[in-house]
């Protein structure tokens, strides 16, 4: 085992030096600027466009919060999927911009063709008719096949 001394009495060109070695290895963690151009590759431009978008909406909602205003976003995807974000209600805010309207009427006092209870309730029902035409395409396909399954096992029929 080595013996460390170190000087009792710290002089600046000593202490200095010590903080430049520190400020030398934390700059290898960290943000770094990036360069604002189109990126190539298409997985770090999907994986960029994630975290950016979720940065983009965050900050649009501190926005809203601390400042009271209606805000709409409407994005596409480098794989062409809409992303939206509204506060208080998108719908409501993309009307009013298209109708040309000075101010934002808010969704309480809009009447609403369907309701979200509504929506939500045809979800659900269109998950039950999902789950019943998968497995009515299982067992036709296991028919077709000419595949049964008898106890657990799968045997087939020739």
């Amino acid at each position: 085992m080595e013996n460390l001394s170190f000087p009792l009495v710290m002089n600046s060109r000593n202490f200095s030096s010590g903080t430049d070695a520190f400020k030398q290895q934390k700059k290898k963690a960290g943000r770094k600027k990036i360069e604002i151009k189109k990126i190539e590759k298409s997985t770090n431009m999907q994986v960029t466009f994630s975290k950016r978008r979720t940065g983009l909406f965050k900050k649009a909602s501190e926005l809203c919060i601390l400042c009271d205003v209606s805000v709409a976003i409407i994005v596409f995807s480098p794989a062409e999927k809409l992303f939206c974000f509204g506060h208080p209600d998108l719908e409501g805010i993309v009307e009013s911009y298209l109708q040309g309207a000075k101010v934002f009427v808010p969704l309480e006092s809009r009447e609403r063709s369907v309701s979200y209870e509504e929506c939500n309730k045809q979800y659900e029902e269109a998950m039950k008719k999902l789950e019943l035409e998968k497995k009515n395409l299982k067992e036709t396909e296991t028919v077709f096949r000419g595949v049964t399954e008898v106890g657990g096992r799968t045997l087939l029929i020739r």
